[in-house]
């Protein structure tokens, strides 16, 4: 069973899928958008947010939240076919 295991995880880890499982979860958002999105929350601290800036941070924080969810779950599908996931900074 054990020969089987790794052959699997010898195959899983040099396919396709795997490599865009990979790509996913090193993804980074770009400076621009983690630029935008700060001084929009600190806006919103001050309330000093207009209605337009205030559905641009609500889209933001969406896409935020999704951007981390396809993260974690590229992360999870890549240690379930037997990879070894170093921390966040590491990757």
């Amino acid at each position: 069973m054990e020969r089987i295991d790794k052959a699997f995880t010898s195959i899983a880890s040099r396919s396709p899928i795997s490599a865009a499982l990979w790509h996913i979860a090193r993804w980074r958002q770009t400076a621009a958008d983690m630029v935008r999105y700060q001084a929009l929350l600190e806006n919103n601290a001050n309330d000093t947010l207009s209605d337009a800036e205030r559905a641009e941070l609500t889209q933001l924080r969406i896409a935020a939240d999704r951007f981390m969810l396809r993260k974690e779950q590229a992360a999870a599908l890549l240690r379930w076919r037997g990879h070894h996931i170093p921390p966040a900074d590491k990757l």
